[in-house]
């Protein structure tokens, strides 16, 4: 390949790249909400998983992917996806409270 080709090459990659980090960036603001809603969820007795707000966000996804002109099915499973990590956030905190609580209490109890 020479160079001219090479270097476009190169400058699309980086485009790429700064997506990525962008990317990366809202979905950490995105998991960072996540738990604090199941936070909130919690301490108020509310259902954890609604399924009918997921419903909601893949209804509003593929309107928005025609709208953008994207592949509507490609940007739904992206964000099934995403929603699927969410709810492994969900496990993840209730591990978390469970054995913060559990140690709580053999500290009380053993010490």
């Amino acid at each position: 390949m020479d160079n001219k080709k090479a270097n476009k090459l190169r400058d699309f990659r980086k485009g790429i790249d700064k997506i990525d980090g962008k990317i990366l960036k809202l979905l950490a603001n995105r998991f960072f909400l996540v738990k604090n809603i199941m936070k909130y969820k919690k301490l108020n007795g509310i259902k954890l998983v609604d399924k009918e707000r997921e419903n909601q966000i893949i209804k509003n996804i593929k309107m928005k992917s025609r709208r953008y002109k994207t592949n509507e099915k490609y940007t739904e499973n992206i964000f099934k996806s995403i929603i699927k990590s969410g709810k492994n956030c969900i496990n993840y905190l209730f591990y978390f409270f469970f054995w913060t609580f559990f140690l709580t209490i053999m500290r009380t109890l053993f010490l």
